[in-house]
């Protein structure tokens, strides 16, 4: 059995092709929030459900990340937003260009 806490964890695009493979395959497939269960037998009321869910959640999603957006560009016109830090020093990734560059002339 295969259960999904929420409907959100799922990209909207795969979330019917992927309820039909684990049906497929004999999979149950769980959502727990929305108490809804797939088995492969399901009613056109069942698939009806499944791309709402699955519209809803790419809504959701594009409705949070133009938010973050939005939220990004105010923190950057205020200064305080300077993105994110560097992982590596500019020394260390000096030291590996010069290191590589030896090693292709080897």
């Amino acid at each position: 059995m295969q259960v999904t806490h929420s409907r959100e964890l799922v990209f909207a695009a795969v979330l019917r092709r992927l309820v039909q493979t684990l049906t497929k395959r004999g999979i149950r497939a769980e959502f727990v929030k929305e108490c809804l269960s797939f088995t492969g037998e399901d009613s056109p009321v069942a698939n009806l459900l499944l791309s709402v869910m699955g519209a809803f959640a790419e809504i959701e999603q594009a409705l949070i990340r133009e938010g973050q957006r939005e939220g990004v560009a105010l923190a950057k016109q205020r200064g305080a937003y300077r993105g994110r830090k560097k992982a590596l020093v500019d020394s260390i990734v000096a030291t590996s260009r010069v290191s590589l560059s030896l090693m292709r002339k080897l």
